[in-house]
């Protein structure tokens, strides 16, 4: 459960939301924050930096903002102010998730909002009282236990979930990669830890031998700290090596540093909550993974064309995690075919009840790695075969490598077209161009990462020869990324037509897109 401590009013102009800001703040109302784009505003969720948000809906329909947001908050207050006042608008922005909405055109609408949140909070601070005292989760932070011995006074960084996220003391956190990982356990255990680079390149061969792979990762460390408004203490020594100031704890019980074992090869299973099939198996039993959602933007027509589904699972804390974090558990159980076959299975079930209970015609992409789609290929051929396979379903294929069977990934492609379900290719290098212009069936291509015309001209990658290949062969092309308004406007003069990301839609669970959806205005 998010916490309470946040609320968020929604208003339709940025001119709006400062005039109310003023006017709070005259009020000695402290914490509050004008944010305008769904970015920012997810962001400050996230952290939870401001009490009170007012929020300028600019971008969406303010029945869409509201399903966005009530997703990320939880059960926190939202209000949303519009300046009609219609009555079936009220309705639906009830419906979509908001927990008052009134308009600004009422006399005193000002005094009557103040006095909504107080209510709204009240309400929501006793619900999240009586959440705190079932056994769901514990009353004391993380941050909060007392450090290992060794640790003198002074800050206490932990890496939690077995090292695989980094707990600042204040509460914020920031999830690692393998390589971040390793690095920073490094540094464990002593007080203000000094290490040599040589030491550094000795414990792990994930660094591939190269002290300027330990620069751009702690640059990129560093970024991933500064996203979450909050400083790393890793200091560099010039020409020597790196400090730690302050005292990081460990929670991996029996974490062995690597000794020079390269990362394709066989090591110890990552241990995140998962290293043995049966706690796999208990995972996928007991709901532990699921899909959200984000609403994908045809930006030629204007409207909303569908859906982008991500496979996540919930951690041992009750987070939503994204599944890219158990991709090194799931490779070493040998069961990465298992959790996609359920993925699509699972998917494929929930589109067909859409459809027959809802009458519900949504297109929903997922994207697959080639690998796990061709290993899994007489599962799927038997969805295909029993003619249960929705049209609904588009698949999005990454990772096709020199190692995946090219033949068959084709005769799924075009075993699945006969039933009316398309697969995407994921442009990830020149590879992808090459397999565009095999002419294997796949009706467009998916992009990651911010799109400029100079950088796609730049780009080793080939972007710009797949878009005209794409412009040539009439295939579609999205983005699947898009955060802001900026990035939007450069992949709409890159040619993309279809919109994914923050700037569209924040992660929805299924009812919060069903809402959504259903309170579209196209």
């Amino acid at each position: 459960m998010k916490s309470t401590k946040q609320a968020v009013i929604v208003f339709q102009s940025v001119t709006t939301c400062n005039d109310v800001c003023r006017r709070l703040k005259q009020m000695d109302f402290a914490n509050v924050c004008v944010v305008d784009n769904a970015t920012e505003l997810r962001k400050q969720l996230r952290n939870k930096n401001e009490e009170l948000i007012l929020f300028a809906a600019l971008e969406l329909p303010l029945t869409l903002a509201a399903a966005n947001i009530r997703a990320a908050l939880g059960v926190g207050t939202l209000v949303v102010v519009t300046d009609q006042a219609h009555p079936l608008l009220i309705s639906d922005l009830l419906i979509a998730g908001a927990d008052v909405a009134m308009s600004s055109l009422s006399d005193g609408y000002f005094t009557e909002l103040l006095a909504w949140k107080t209510a709204l909070r009240r309400r929501s601070e006793g619900l999240f009282r009586l959440y705190q005292q079932s056994t769901l989760i514990p009353l004391e932070s993380e941050s909060a236990k007392e450090p290992t011995s060794g640790a003198s006074a002074g800050p206490v960084w932990r890496l939690v979930d077995a090292g695989w996220r980094l707990l600042s003391p204040d509460n914020k956190s920031i999830t690692l990669t393998y390589s971040e990982k390793f690095f920073l356990s490094c540094f464990a255990g002593e007080m203000d830890k000094r290490l040599s680079r040589n030491e550094l390149l000795e414990h792990s061969a994930i660094l591939n031998e190269n002290s300027r792979a330990i620069d751009s990762l702690v640059s990129r460390l560093r970024r991933k700290a500064a996203d979450k408004d909050f400083a790393l203490p890793i200091k560099s020594i010039h020409g020597w090596g790196y400090s730690f100031s302050g005292f990081l704890q460990s929670d991996m019980d029996g974490f062995v540093h690597d000794t020079g074992v390269d990362e394709t090869q066989e090591q110890e299973p990552p241990q995140i909550s998962l290293s043995t099939v049966e706690e796999f198996q208990n995972l996928m039993e007991t709901d532990r993974f699921d899909f959200t959602y984000q609403l994908i933007e045809n930006s030629h027509k204007g409207d909303y064309y569908g859906a982008k589904a991500c496979l996540v699972w919930t951690d041992a804390q009750g987070e939503i995690r994204p599944i890219e974090e158990l991709r090194p558990n799931l490779l070493h159980l040998g069961v990465v075919e298992a959790l996609f076959s359920w993925a699509l299975r699972k998917l494929n079930t929930e589109l067909q009840f859409w459809l027959t209970e809802y009458d519900l015609h949504l297109p929903v992409f997922v994207a697959v790695p080639a690998y796990a789609l061709v290993k899994d290929y007489l599962s799927l051929q038997q969805i295909i075969e029993e003619a249960s396979v929705t049209p609904q379903l588009n698949i999005i294929v990454y990772h096709v490598d020199h190692q995946v069977d090219v033949v068959v990934l084709s005769r799924i492609i075009k075993k699945l077209k006969s039933k009316g379900v398309f697969v995407w290719l994921r442009h990830e290098g020149p590879q992808s161009t090459k397999l565009l212009e095999q002419g294997l069936g796949f009706i467009g291509i998916s992009l990651l990462g911010q799109l400029t015309k100079e950088q796609i001209q730049k780009s080793d990658f080939s972007y710009e020869k797949s878009l005209h290949f794409a412009e040539r062969k009439n295939l579609g092309v999205m983005c699947e990324d898009s955060a802001d308004a900026q990035q939007r406007e450069q992949a709409e003069a890159c040619g993309v037509q279809y919109l994914v990301g923050d700037v569209v839609s924040l992660p929805l669970s299924r009812d919060g897109l069903l809402l959504a959806w259903a309170s579209r205005v196209s």
